[in-house]
């Protein structure tokens, strides 16, 4: 289709990066969204294109890319021109949310119980740097906050520390050969977190062979949960070559893959199933 000039430019390129669908015909609300999750991304990048607030039900009730267009221009025409929202400075003092306080509680009154942690294991085949491994993870812990955020209490009541990357010194525990490796990692998997001084995670690689290694890693749900698991991933991922190629810049690349079970144990269905990523070497 070709957009007229002017505010419906934005629509069809929107429409285009996150409809998955084929289409054919005049585009309709369906077709550019194909879904509302989809219908959902296409509000989204509309508000980022035309900086003004897009909601999904627009979409939907003005189903041409014309009539869209048109509501959007009336939005402009009554838009208060509002600041967009920015960060604000933080206040001295971090008070927890309503579900940390409950999980600060519980590992208050238990440190060592393992409930609330959340093991994964990564199997990597091929050539491997635990040094840059090491640095990877450091990578990772201090692009995001939460995982080098302690839970100190005081008269006030718990607050959150946000640790500096400076003070951080993150190592990654090391385990060599097969004998005793379940119970080893059973263990590990099993340790409890102290959240008032301890990082919320910890890594060991495990070598199998010279070229398989299995990379363990437990983070408590106070900074992590399933939907954390694809973008912790991609960024370790992403941060490995750069940590090898300081460090071994000869490295052949090596594959991984994630096991969707915990540690060794099956999921529900009994099978352990896993997805190939790769780290490659620079």
């Amino acid at each position: 289709m070709n957009p007229r000039p002017g505010s419906n430019e934005p629509l069809p390129t929107c429409s285009l990066h996150c409809s998955t669908y084929p289409r054919s015909g005049p585009e309709t609300a369906s077709s550019i969204s194909g879904n509302s999750l989809v219908a959902t991304q296409v509000s989204a990048r509309l508000s980022a294109a035309t900086g003004l607030a897009v909601d999904v039900r627009s979409i939907f009730e003005a189903p041409t890319v014309e009539a869209l267009a048109a509501h959007l221009a009336t939005s402009a025409e009554e838009s208060d021109d509002r600041p967009a929202l920015t960060a604000g400075a933080r206040s001295a003092r971090l008070p927890l949310s309503a579900a940390q306080q409950r999980l600060w509680f519980v590992n208050r009154f238990d440190p060592q119980s393992s409930v609330y942690n959340i093991p994964f294991a990564i199997r990597i085949t091929g050539d491997i740097h635990g040094d840059a491994l090491e640095e990877a993870l450091s990578d990772v812990i201090a692009r995001h906050e939460v995982l080098r955020t302690i839970y100190v209490d005081s008269a006030d009541g718990p607050s959150q520390v946000i640790r500096a990357i400076s003070d951080v010194q993150f190592s990654v525990e090391r385990y060599f050969g097969t004998d005793g490796v379940d119970s080893a990692t059973t263990e590990f998997a099993s340790r409890g977190f102290d959240l008032g001084s301890d990082l919320p995670i910890r890594a060991m690689l495990v070598r199998e062979d010279a070229d398989v290694h299995v990379l363990v890693v437990v983070i408590h749900h106070i900074a992590f949960d399933g939907w954390s698991l694809t973008p912790f991933a991609a960024d370790f991922i992403a941060a490995y070559p750069h940590a090898s190629s300081r460090m071994h810049p000869y490295l052949r690349r090596s594959r991984c893959s994630t096991p969707i079970t915990r540690c060794g144990r099956k999921t529900r269905s009994g099978r352990s199933t896993t997805r190939s990523l790769w780290l490659p070497a620079s």
